[in-house]
C-alpha cells in the first residue's frame, strides 16, 4: 500500500501553504472556539475550516493560471530554483553558495590534483528529514550514469576526450548523462502508474501538491590533462536553459553551425568566421557532450540566441599542469524535493518518439490537402505536428542546471613551418580525459525500494 503523509491546517506546514492574512484569521477563530462551548464552538471551527478551502482554491487557481502563462511565454525562472511554476520548492530561503577547495601533489613532476566541492541549492526540508527517521524508511544513492559503468566500449570512450588545435578554443556541451530532464523524475517516480488518480483531482480541484521525497542530486566529474609539456586552461560554466522548450541538443541547434542545419536557420549563432568545426547533435549514441572548436576570442555571447533562452549563471576556473587532475563535485540540494504535478503538467500528453519518424506522413498529408485546396486543414496538421514536438522538448528539458566546458591551450607553445623553417608563436593544442558520475539521492520504502515516498501538502 502505498503511503502518503499529509500536512493538515492545525500544522506549521499546513499554515506555510496558506494566502497572506490566513493565519492570523485561523489563530483569532481558535481562540474563539476556545471560549466558547457546544454547538457554537463547531459551527465557527467549520466555518473556518470552509473559508480556509475557498481561500487555498482561489490560490491555486492563480497559481494555475501563471503556470499556463509561463508555458505559452516559454520563458520561466527554472525547474530548481527561484520560481513559483518550479517543481521543486520555490518559497524557501536559498542555500547560500558554499565551495571548498584541496589541492594535492600527485608525486610526479609538476603534476597537481585539484579538489572542489560545490553546494548549491535549497536546504532540504525538516519534512523530508523527519521522514528519513521513520521506520521502514531508507535514504537511498542510485548512480543513474557514470565512466565506469557505462563507457567501456572504444566508441563511448572517445567521447570522453575533449581536444582543440593550436591558436584554437574548445568548447563541450554536457548531454542526457549528466543531468536529470523532466522524463527522468516522471520514469524515476513513475507517475503514470503510481499517482495518475491523485494528479487527476489535483487539476480538477487544485486543492494537494505532491513532492517526491528527493534530497539532492550530485555531479562530479574528474578532468585530466594528457599532454606531457603544456598546461590546459579549462573552465566549468553552470548553465540554466531558460526556454521551458528547449533541451541542450535543442538549444545548440539554434547556437552554433552544425550538421543538421538548413540554410535558413542560421541567424542567431555565433559567427560563421569564428567556429571552425561542424559537429554533429543528434547523435543517439552520443550521450555525454557535443564539442566544437572555435577562435581564440569566441564566446557563446556572441549568440543571440544564446542570450536569449540560456544564462551562465556560475563559472569555475582551473589551469592544468601536464598530467594534472581536476575533481570537481556539485551537489545540488532540492529543498521540499521534486514537485510531482509540475512534473506530470510538462509529460501529461507528450507522444512517444514516434512524432519524429511522423514527419514524411505529415508531409504527404499537408501537400495533399494543399493540392486538393484545403490550406487550412493542411496548416492544422503542420501546427499539430509542431505542437507535438515541442510537448517532446518539454519533457527532455533539463530540471536543474547543465554544464558546458569551455578550454584553451599553454600561451607558451611555438610550431615551425618544415618547409620554410618559420616559427608561430601561440596557444598550445587541447588534449582532456573525462570521468564523470551522475547521482541521485531519495527516500525509499525499505520493504520494495522502487517505492518512492512522496509528501503531501494541502
Amino acid at each position: 500500500m502505498r503511503k502518503f503523509f499529509f500536512t493538515t491546517f492545525l500544522t506549521r506546514g499546513g499554515f506555510a501553504n496558506l494566502p497572506k492574512g490566513t493565519k492570523s484569521y485561523f489563530r483569532s477563530v481558535f481562540k474563539d472556539v476556545s471560549k466558547t462551548a457546544g454547538q457554537q464552538g463547531k459551527k465557527a471551527l467549520d466555518q473556518a475550516f470552509e473559508n480556509n478551502f475557498n481561500a487555498q482554491s482561489r490560490l491555486r487557481t492563480a497559481l494555475n493560471a501563471v503556470r499556463i502563462v509561463g508555458a505559452t511565454a516559454s520563458t520561466v525562472s527554472g525547474i530548481i530554483e527561484n520560481s513559483k511554476s518550479s517543481p521543486t520548492n520555490a518559497d524557501l530561503k536559498s542555500l547560500p553558495y558554499l565551495s571548498d577547495s584541496k589541492v594535492e601533489s600527485l608525486g610526479r613532476n609538476e603534476a597537481i590534483y585539484y579538489k572542489n566541492s560545490v553546494s548549491v541549492g535549497k536546504p532540504t526540508s525538516r519534512r523530508i528529514k523527519t521522514l528519513s527517521t521513520g521506520p521502514s524508511i531508507e535514504k537511498i544513492t542510485k548512480t543513474t550514469s557514470s565512466t565506469s559503468k557505462d563507457y567501456q566500449s572504444h566508441k563511448k570512450r572517445k567521447n570522453l576526450a575533449l581536444r582543440s588545435g593550436f591558436n584554437e578554443k574548445g568548447y563541450t556541451f554536457l548531454l542526457e548523462d549528466t543531468y536529470f530532464s523532466v522524463q527522468d523524475y516522471y520514469d524515476l517516480f513513475k507517475i503514470n502508474e503510481r499517482f495518475s488518480g491523485e494528479l487527476k483531482e489535483n487539476r480538477r480541484d487544485g486543492v494537494k501538491d505532491i513532492y517526491g521525497a528527493v534530497y539532492e542530486t550530485h555531479n562530479q566529474f574528474k578532468i585530466k590533462n594528457r599532454l606531457s609539456n603544456f598546461s590546459s586552461h579549462i573552465a566549468i560554466h553552470l548553465v540554466k536553459i531558460h526556454d521551458i522548450r528547449a533541451n541542450v541538443r535543442s538549444l545548440l541547434q539554434e547556437i552554433i553551425h552544425n550538421s543538421e542545419q538548413t540554410i535558413e536557420s542560421t541567424n542567431g549563432k555565433i559567427p560563421a568566421d569564428f567556429q571552425y568545426s561542424v559537429p554533429t547533435i543528434y547523435d543517439n549514441s552520443n550521450r555525454f557532450g557535443v564539442s566544437f572548436q572555435t577562435s581564440l576570442n569566441c564566446s557563446l555571447s556572441m549568440s543571440q540566441k544564446f542570450q536569449e533562452k540560456a544564462e551562465i549563471v556560475k563559472t569555475w576556473e582551473s589551469t592544468l599542469p601536464p598530467g594534472s587532475i581536476w575533481e570537481f563535485n556539485l551537489t545540488t540540494h532540492l529543498g521540499r524535493g521534486i514537485h510531482l504535478n509540475r512534473i506530470n503538467d510538462f509529460c501529461l500528453e507528450a507522444p512517444d518518439s514516434s512524432i519524429f519518424t511522423n514527419l514524411k506522413g505529415k508531409i504527404e498529408s499537408m501537400t495533399t490537402n494543399l493540392r486538393k485546396g484545403k490550406a487550412t486543414q493542411a496548416m492544422d496538421d503542420l501546427r499539430t505536428y509542431v505542437d507535438d514536438l515541442l510537448v517532446k522538448r518539454a519533457n527532455e528539458h533539463p530540471s536543474g542546471f547543465v554544464f558546458v566546458f569551455e578550454y584553451v591551450g599553454d600561451r607558451r607553445a611555438s610550431i615551425q613551418r618544415v618547409k620554410e623553417g618559420d616559427i608561430f608563436n601561440g596557444y598550445s593544442p587541447v588534449e582532456l580525459g573525462i570521468e564523470f558520475e551522475t547521482d541521485v539521492t531519495y527516500l525509499v520504502n525499505q520493504e520494495k525500494e522502487d517505492d518512492l515516498l512522496v509528501i503531501l501538502y494541502f
